[in-house]
């Protein structure tokens, strides 16, 4: 059996968001699966789904997504795929799986460009996320000591880091193994401005309420994240989820 797994903590997200990403994966897993759900509050949510409650942490927002590597929280150690509730699995993700690496965390390698290193520094920020949690694969007890080191002094490294993506960058980079961008299991959607533009990329427009915004899509990958940037509203970024949704769940 295998295990898929999301966090829904706090307001950000609904139950309909998670049984949304149950219905994806249901369409597009062929092995047996448990769909976990880490969760402050379980209403609403699907009877397949196998609710977990999360523990009375003081953790802000995204680093709720470090408990999912709290030995505790789990009774089993099978291989597990963490999905943010912001995907869309645009087909079979089976074939991840064979990928599971029983000693390291797999995660989706970004790395960081000029414009992003500039863009950054320009906020302050002390360290680049080189990765992207969107989507990690590993065996959930074997990954306890990532969840330890954090908890230990989780005030300061949610002050330091901001970003679980720049803590595991930082804190853990021999303690994971990446996935090929473009490659092995997703696309990274991307919605930007119209002046911003890369060279043979699959760029399109779509339009929302408030303009236009760029979207890079491979139609061929697994999995499409969402990983928008500042200049791109929250509005829009979830016009546009709703839109590429519709494409591939009509």
């Amino acid at each position: 059996m295998f295990n898929i797994v999301c966090v829904k903590v706090g307001t950000k997200y609904k139950s309909n968001d998670v049984n949304r990403l149950y219905r994806m994966v249901d369409l597009n897993m062929e092995l047996p699966f448990n769909f976990y759900c880490f969760t402050d509050d379980e209403e609403g949510l699907l009877l397949p789904i196998k609710k977990k409650r999360v523990y009375d942490l003081s953790l802000d927002s995204y680093w709720w997504k470090m408990t999912i590597f709290d030995k505790t929280m789990w009774d089993n150690n099978e291989p597990t795929l963490y999905l943010d509730l912001d995907v869309i699995i645009q087909n079979d993700i089976t074939q991840l799986f064979g990928l599971v690496n029983s000693e390291l965390l797999r995660i989706g390698y970004i790395g960081t460009d000029d414009l992003i290193t500039k863009h950054e520094n320009e906020l302050g920020l002390k360290y680049m996320a080189e990765v992207n949690s969107s989507v990690m694969l590993f065996h959930p007890q074997d990954m306890h000591f990532i969840y330890k080191k954090f908890i230990k002094d989780a005030t300061y490294n949610m002050e330091e880091y901001f970003g679980m993506d720049r803590y595991l960058t930082a804190v853990h980079p021999y303690d994971m193994t990446h996935f090929k961008y473009w490659q092995d299991w997703y696309s990274a959607w991307k919605a930007y401005p119209a002046s911003h533009k890369e060279k043979k990329s699959p760029w399109q427009t779509m339009q929302t309420s408030d303009g236009e915004v760029l979207i890079m899509m491979i139609p061929d990958a697994s999995i499409c994240i969402m990983n928008a940037p500042t200049t791109v509203s929250s509005k829009q970024e979830w016009e546009v989820f709703d839109q590429v949704f519709s494409f591939y769940y009509k």
